[in-house]
């Protein structure tokens, strides 16, 4: 820093003392020269005189120049010493903010860095919570599907267990209904062997003729009865086999509908999965275009994502709290491990019912009594129901098992009618003849061989009876052994049934406890995005020393930014007036004039004398470029505004004037000047009211040209009705017709 000379310095000698030394020379030459007539010691003495005086001044001068010769080389001297240090003041500076710089954008670096690395962690994370969520909802669509399902067989079973107790009802009545018409026909067949007795004395012709009428009346008939039976039989089992099919194929429909809703559900799912999809790409790619900027300080980071319904953006602040923890992974993994082993448990289970099924002589019946037993377990009364349904299907067995004695004995029953019948028909052609006395006839014998053969016949009858019996006694003991011998693999199969509806209670409730958990797990990681969100979570086992990005901290950093630049804006200012008072103390300086105009601020700051700071230079001229930079901003922009409004303002015009036939013309005092597109002579002026209101205006001028009935219109709709569209349709109206009677025309232009 440079400072005034010292005392010991002189002055340099001003421009009066130069010019008065040399006319002082000047006058001694001339006084030197005398003239010849002059004595000799005179002027001999008045030259030494003088020339000693031009010596002594010559001396002085040279003096006077040493001096000032030695005062500037000092000058000299400081001003390279000062030259010095403020080139390595410049040097050490430009350093300095070199290193800072490259330091600032290492900085800038690791964030943009560590802000990708977190995007990709935040995504990835995103993307698992999101497919442990699907999984979540396909374990729940499954296990109301399987719910749906046993409800379902549950119904069905129900609804076959009421068929079925209807239609032992109604076997029971048959099967007494038969068992009392056994009886009866056990009563005839004891009145007829009665009555077979007072019989055998009949005319033999006649009963054979009878016989023969008979078996001709009767034969055919029992044929056309037998064929009905065989029909009827067929049909039924016909029937029946279409029922097990058309039951197959309900039950396959049923399956169908489920797995369709099911895949409708999961491609609604994936549908919505896409959707994310695409927004996270769409907030990627603007989060990407907005790292791409300089980075500003933030404490979240925050990015624009799309609206489902409209294009406005709305910031989304990207919570790490959407993440799924460790304890939901696991859950859902052992909840998809529970419902595996259920699935295989359940496979297993059918397996061995389809084996039992094959095993048993009722197979239908034993298979519906599982099913129905195993689709009980949902119910809270599944013991109760379990036992009633196992005495229905014990009862459904024995059921079935006098269903088939009973069509035994009507067939049996049926067999004997016919025997009867054909045994009443031969007794009717042999009792007619047995009473004609004991005269001597041919055909006695023929009697005689006829009672022995129906004697014969009557002992083959009962022998076949008792036979008959005796195989329903032995089929009722084959039966009575299956029963017996079936319930054994029956209670193992039902111990069993028994065991899995317990350990599939026991995974109900186990289900419905990891629900309840997974409930509890949504609802703390809903409270832990509003804390995180408000930023008052704190993770488990993690202190808070300092805040990474902390608003207070980052307001006192820029605080403290101003005041250093500030501080160094001042130390410049100092020095500078320093030196200026020193310049303007010693006398050498001068005004030198700066036009900001011509201030490069990347080359030319350095270039400029050292009259202000640099750094206070370098802030005045940014400001004053960025304030440049938005004013053309405005300008263009109100440019801009300015040409769509005409635009637009022209498109309203020729809209009103091809919709409402009326030229509109808009005056800035607020004034409006309608003229009708049929007669340019009728123009009109209206205007606010006197309150300013944009809502209602006032006819104030019109055309000394206007129509007749102008003033019986005016009077009528403005003045009356105070409708100004009433007006203005009439005016057109009228104008309309005056241009269609004088010919019509070319309309005139619009927009003119």
């Amino acid at each position: 820093m440079a400072g005034p000379s010292s005392s010991s310095t002189r002055p340099p000698p001003s421009s009066a003392t130069t010019r008065s030394l040399r006319s002082s020379v000047k006058r001694d030459l001339s006084t030197a020269q005398l003239p010849e007539s002059s004595s000799g010691p005179s002027s001999n003495k008045r030259a030494l005189l003088s020339s000693t005086l031009t010596h002594a001044s010559l001396e002085r001068q040279l003096a006077s120049y040493k001096t000032t010769n030695l005062d500037l080389e000092a000058r000299l001297r400081e001003k390279d010493a000062l030259i010095a240090e403020l080139t390595r003041d410049r040097r050490f500076l430009a350093d300095r903010e070199a290193s800072e710089r490259s330091a600032r954008e290492e900085l800038e670096g690791e964030m943009r860095e560590k802000e990708g690395r977190y995007l990709a962690q935040i995504s990835d994370m995103r993307g698992k919570y999101d497919a442990s969520q699907g999984e979540v909802m396909d374990l729940r669509d499954e296990l109301a599907r399987v719910k749906r399902q046993y409800e379902r067989t549950i119904g069905d079973q129900k609804i076959e267990l009421n068929t079925f107790k209807k239609a032992s009802e109604v076997s029971k009545k048959e099967f007494l209904d038969w068992k009392e018409k056994a009886e009866k026909l056990k009563a005839v067949e004891d009145e007829k062997k009665a009555m077979d007795e007072y019989e055998k004395e009949d005319d033999t012709k006649e009963r054979e003729e009878r016989a023969k009428k008979d078996r001709d009346m009767l034969g055919p008939h029992l044929a056309s009865l037998t064929e009905h039976v065989r029909k009827l039989e067929s049909e039924n089992v016909r029937l029946r086999a279409d029922l097990g099919v058309l039951k197959a194929r309900d039950q396959s429909i049923q399956v169908l509908n489920e797995e369709k809703s099911s895949l409708q559900l999961r491609l609604a799912r994936q549908e919505a999965e896409v959707n994310r999809l695409i927004r996270e790409v769409e907030t990627l790619r603007s989060t990407a275009s907005a790292s791409s900027s300089p980075p500003r300080r933030r404490g979240r980071i925050s990015t624009a994502g799309p609206s489902s319904t409209s294009g406005a953006a709305s910031p989304m602040v990207v919570d790490e709290a959407d993440t799924p923890t460790v304890e939901e992974t696991a859950t859902l993994g052992t909840l998809r491990i529970e419902h595996a082993k259920l699935l295989e448990e359940y496979g297993i289970l059918k397996a061995e019912l389809a084996a039992l099924r094959s095993s048993s002589p009722d197979a239908s019946s034993l298979h519906s009594a599982n099913t129905s037993a195993l689709t009980l377990v949902d119910s809270p009364s599944s013991s109760v129901l379990g036992n009633s349904e196992q005495k229905d299907e014990a009862l459904e067995l024995r059921l079935k098992l006098k269903d088939r004695q009973l069509a035994e004995t009507q067939r049996e029953i049926g067999y004997l009618k016919a025997w009867v019948e054909s045994y009443t028909l031969e007794m009717q052609l042999v009792v007619p003849n047995a009473g004609a006395g004991s005269s001597p006839d041919p055909t006695t014998g023929e009697a005689s061989a006829l009672a022995k053969m129906d004697r014969l016949r009557i002992t083959q009858l009962e022998d076949l009876l008792s036979t008959s019996r005796s195989e329903t006694e032995k089929l009722r003991t084959e039966i009575d052994r299956l029963l017996s011998s079936n319930n054994s693999p029956l209670s193992a199969a039902q111990s069993q049934i028994t065991s899995l509806q317990s350990e599939l209670a026991a995974s109900n409730t186990r289900i419905e406890e990891f629900e309840a958990q997974v409930e509890n797990l949504e609802q703390t990681l809903f409270d832990l995005r509003g804390e995180i969100a408000g930023g008052r979570h704190t993770p488990p086992n993690t202190r808070i020393l300092a805040l990474r990005q902390n608003p207070l901290q980052e307001l006192v950093k820029v605080g403290r930014e101003e005041f250093e630049r500030l501080r160094v804006e001042n130390e410049g200012l100092l020095k500078r007036l320093g030196e200026l008072e020193a310049a303007s103390a010693s006398g050498s300086s001068g005004g030198i004039k700066i036009q900001p105009e011509e201030v490069d601020l990347e080359s030319g700051v350095d270039k400029l004398p050292e009259l202000i700071p640099k750094a206070t230079l370098l802030k005045v001229m940014r400001q004053k470029e960025a304030a440049d930079e938005e004013r053309d901003q405005i300008g263009k922009r109100l440019l801009r505004l300015r040409q769509v409004f005409s635009v637009k303002s022209d498109e309203f015009k020729e809209t009103i004037g091809s919709v409402l036939g009326v030229k509109v013309a808009f005056y800035p005092n607020g004034q409006v000047r309608i003229t009708s597109v049929y007669d340019l002579n009728a123009s009109f002026v209206f205007s606010p009211t006197k309150d300013n209101s944009t809502t209602r205006m006032q006819l104030v001028g019109h055309s000394p040209e206007a129509p007749q009935d102008f003033s019986n219109w005016q009077n009528f709709w403005i003045e009356t009705e105070g409708c100004i569209p009433g007006f203005l349709a009439t005016v057109t109206l009228e104008s309309y017709d005056k241009w269609k009677r004088g010919g019509g025309g070319e309309l005139p232009d619009l927009s003119s």
